[in-house]
């Protein structure tokens, strides 16, 4: 289970297209796990809708001091979901800790590394990623991801199969680690294709729409004509009235 872990899952001009078919103490709530779904069951659906050019970043408070952010990385975009207030050093990133593959393509890589053109790039939608809601979750989703996937220091002097079975039991345990989950999706694209075989062309434009669904009890944040907070999956399932 740990090797899952760490696999992956042109024409000249510039082109447009349109509308693909798109460890802590407390107990850790979640929509789904590492080997579930993406579901709306029990709840509460965030959706950020927007645009954003080329190098440029675009971000949206999601509630929970939490951000939902598009992060320029070569030629596109990192998804990530941040603390919205941090002090002193950089802020975690929530989503990367629960979003295999590790060490190779990623979905929450909307660019044209790992040989991806940008017609590639666009096209592959949508998206799935997951994330956690805080620093604890966090610290303890890494926890696992190193156990499962890192090498172990000289100094451990168990043996091959204690260590092994550490990585075994790390990765199943992340495996079915409760998560928030989400999905990118790629509404409209502008790109620059390719001009020859070294060439990865590059992303210009996106206009997308992000869904994100975390527990019923999540502080989002006020709508707005770019944010919405959709609440009938709790309501109907706890008979509490959320806010739409």
């Amino acid at each position: 289970m740990a090797l899952a872990l760490l696999l992956p899952v042109t024409l000249p001009g510039t082109r447009f297209w349109q509308d693909p078919e798109v460890r802590p103490k407390q107990e850790i709530s979640g929509c789904a796990t590492l080997d579930g779904s993406f579901k709306a069951t029990n709840c509460l659906q965030l959706s950020v809708r927007g645009e954003v050019s080329g190098g440029h970043q675009f971000s949206q408070v999601i509630g929970g001091n939490l951000m939902f952010t598009l992060k320029p990385a070569k030629s596109g975009w990192t998804t990530e979901i941040t603390s919205q207030v941090v002090t002193g050093t950089e802020p975690s990133e929530y989503s990367w800790v629960v979003t295999p593959p590790y060490r190779s393509s990623n979905p929450r890589y909307l660019d044209t590394t790992y040989g991806v053109s940008a017609e590639e790039a666009v096209h592959e939608t949508p998206r799935n990623f997951n994330f956690v809601l805080n620093e604890a979750q966090y610290q303890e989703a890494s926890r696992l991801v190193d156990l499962a996937i890192s090498s172990h220091p000289l100094s451990d002097h168990r043996s091959q199969e204690e260590l092994e079975k550490e990585s075994r039991d790390a990765a199943a345990a992340l495996m079915k680690f409760p998560v928030s989950v989400g999905q990118l999706l790629i509404l409209d694209s502008k790109i620059t294709s390719a001009k020859d075989s070294k060439d990865s062309g590059s992303l210009d434009r996106i206009k997308f729409e992000a869904i994100l669904r975390v527990p019923c009890d999540f502080a989002a944040a006020e709508p707005t004509p770019e944010f919405s907070v959709d609440g009938s999956s709790c309501a109907n399932s706890s008979g509490r009235k959320q806010n739409k």
